[in-house]
């Protein structure tokens, strides 16, 4: 008969049945009432749950399938990162290149003037939105108001939808708002870029129960015929093909205390770096961002199926953005 991981006391080289790393305490505590040794990670518990629905055959095949799979992944996630790492140094020194070759064109500069940064793009295709799209987000928003009205009273609405979002890039707090030089910048770079990030936004714009519970804070006299309406007069005759349905040429077609508050907060890495740490003391400088702008959006920069390249580049201040020739 096989014995329980638990027929012996934790020690430090307590392993997970799956990945095989070391676990903690607390994981092998947590465990205890499964019969069985499993890391934190999703992907390990997610193989574990099913031991109990198998013969004893049954699960050694499948973990051992699993454990393939997962090794397979983790390797994949390996080469991804190496991969990364060689583009990024790639397409820093081409991001270099460009501000050098400016710079020798156009003596009255120096490098002392520029932030150098690189942006993503938007898409651009425009189409009108197809009656699924448009049904797609009506049922949402259904959805996500009908809740909101359901736990008006409730602390704990939703939160944002964060599909495809990397919490690491969203701004640490709202203070930039606050600050007007650092939200004009803000606004410049996102503008330059022309929804780069806006391209995960698909039939649901990231909108959520407390989207429209902040919304109400501000038009308490909406009803949800009203909110939802209002919604659905946003959307344009066209909008970017592939990216989210209230994205146009002109950007976001909702008004700020409209978009749920990822699309508020949230800026790619790039930009954020540059607005936590950079851009009040250029700005104080008068320090202007030399932007590189290249074909891939926020998403698909590292995708090898997709060609990425420079497609323009600009000079942006508070006030303006400079295309260079």
């Amino acid at each position: 008969m096989k014995k329980s991981p638990f027929d012996s006391q934790y020690s430090k080289s307590s392993k997970c049945e799956v990945c095989a790393c070391l676990i903690s305490y607390s994981d092998f505590l947590q465990a205890k009432k499964h019969d069985y040794l499993v890391c934190n990670s999703f992907d390990c518990r997610s193989v574990m749950i099913n031991k109990s629905n198998m013969t004893s055959f049954q699960f050694e095949n499948y973990l051992k399938y699993q454990i393939k799979l997962i090794e397979t992944k983790s390797y994949e996630a390996v080469i991804k990162n190496k991969n990364a790492k060689i583009l990024d140094d790639k397409e820093k020194k081409k991001n270099e290149k460009m501000l050098r070759t400016f710079l020798e064109g156009n003596p009255r500069y120096s490098e002392e003037n520029f932030h150098l940064m690189r942006l993503p793009s938007g898409l651009t295709k425009l189409a009108a939105p197809s009656v699924e799209r448009i049904k797609n987000y009506s049922e949402h928003l259904k959805r996500v108001i009908q809740e909101t009205i359901n736990n008006i009273n409730n602390d704990t609405l939703e939160d944002d939808l964060t599909d495809n979002v990397d919490d690491s890039s969203v701004l640490f707090s709202k203070d930039y708002s606050e600050a007007s030089e650092r939200q004009l910048m803000a606004d410049r770079l996102c503008e330059a870029c022309k929804g780069g990030c806006c391209v995960s936004g698909g039939d649901h714009a990231y909108i959520s129960a407390s989207t429209i519970a902040e919304l109400l804070k501000t038009k308490p006299e909406l009803s949800q015929t009203d909110i939802y309406e209002l919604y659905l007069s946003k959307i344009e005759n066209k909008t970017i093909v592939g990216a989210c349905i209230n994205q146009t040429k002109f950007g976001c077609s909702l008004t700020r205390e409209m978009r749920s508050d990822t699309c508020n907060n949230y800026f790619c890495e790039p930009v954020k770096s540059y607005l936590e740490n950079e851009s009040l003391e250029d700005i104080d400088k008068q320090k202007m961002v030399f932007a590189v702008k290249w074909s891939n959006t926020n998403w698909n920069r590292y995708d090898y199926r997709s060609v990425n390249e420079i497609t323009e580049m600009m000079i942006i201040n508070k006030a303006e953005i400079l295309p260079i020739s």
